[in-house]
């Protein structure tokens, strides 16, 4: 739709090529920052998939030295 609203705008061609370039830039800086923010929401997940890896081995060491007499 921008892209449209560009094309008929009453301006020279530098002029839309210019707004044109404006709205690239911006739509590639949005992909960039949601792929950032995926990148360290999943990186979060893996690190605590880890944490509880490690939460639960020290739990299940304490249950079986509690077992033993």
């Amino acid at each position: 739709m921008v892209a449209i609203g560009v094309y008929f705008l009453p301006l020279d061609l530098w002029e839309k090529g210019y707004l044109s370039m404006g709205i690239v830039m911006l739509v590639q800086s949005c992909v960039t920052l949601t792929k950032t923010v995926r990148d360290m929401h999943e990186s979060g997940k893996l690190v605590n998939r880890i944490e509880d890896a490690k939460a639960e081995r020290i739990l299940m060491d304490f249950n079986k030295a509690r077992v033993r007499p």
